[in-house]
């Protein structure tokens, strides 16, 4: 007699468990991967007790006769060409090294801000008109803040203050048209001109993070031009109006939203 047994060895690829999913948009995926020009390649990093990294690496649909060119294959050439980079900046006597760290802010502005679809306008008549939150978020406002207001649907524009408290800002008579709750609203802190003839030793310019930083760029570029390095000033400049232009581009503050495809990277 003879007894033939056949087994089937379980795979311990990951990818595999997950592309032979019966889930409908991963098997039309699957189903059509040429069309698709679908190609998964996959580390898997684990410690021992000690802390020592061991990699596994798992692949899906390789061949080498049809490479994609996965978006990371950039990330080598990028940081050659920052070290060079950094290497030129270093020629150029500015205190920079590998180790320096790096630091990224948020390109957001000190003035006050606040949004909420609790905000309603009131026409006041013959007294003063007033913006009034349901949510009390007015706190922050000062009582003679100059405030721009955007999404309501009769009263955006620049005003300024007369009072505040946390659920009402006070401005002059016959500004506002009714307007009830409801229009997501936003309404910020806008920065005072102050003339030539009521400047004095306590006045300061109102500016946010992004020009304070470009303002100080500046003044590195007018030291290198007077020590006579133009290539250094040079570098400044760029660098003070690269924050100018991101400060100009900040103001906009549009928000946009897309449909997300089942199929999308994230």
């Amino acid at each position: 007699m003879l007894i033939i047994i056949f087994g089937c060895k379980k795979s311990n690829n990951p990818l595999d468990l997950i592309l032979n999913s019966n889930k409908p948009e991963i098997r039309k995926i699957k189903n059509n991967l040429l069309n698709h020009e679908v190609q998964i390649l996959y580390s898997s990093i684990k410690r021992d007790s000690l802390g020592k990294a061991s990699f596994n690496e798992f692949s899906y649909n390789l061949d080498n006769n049809y490479y994609y060119y996965p978006a990371s294959t950039i990330k080598l050439p990028i940081a050659i060409l920052a070290i060079q980079k950094i290497n030129f900046l270093k020629d150029q006597d500015i205190p920079i090294s590998l180790d320096t760290p790096f630091i990224a802010e948020a390109l957001e502005d000190m003035q006050v801000f606040y949004s909420a679809s609790t905000i309603a306008f009131v026409d006041g008549g013959g007294s003063s008109d007033t913006i009034t939150d349901s949510a009390n978020g007015f706190g922050d406002f000062g009582a003679t803040d100059k405030i721009r207001v955007i999404g309501s649907s009769s009263n955006d524009g620049d005003y300024t203050l007369t009072a505040q408290a946390d659920g009402t800002l006070t401005v002059a008579s016959g500004s506002f048209t009714a307007e009830t709750a409801g229009e997501s609203v936003t309404i910020y802190q806008i920065p005072k001109k102050v003339t030539t003839s009521s400047a004095d030793e306590s006045s300061h310019v109102n500016l946010n993070r992004m020009l304070s930083l470009a303002c100080v760029d500046y003044l590195k570029a007018m030291l290198a031009d007077r020590e006579g390095d133009i290539e250094r000033k040079e570098y400044y400049m760029k660098e003070f109006w690269g924050k100018v232009g991101d400060n100009e581009s900040n103001k906009r503050k549009i928000s946009m939203s897309f449909p997300s495809s089942p199929y999308a990277l994230r």
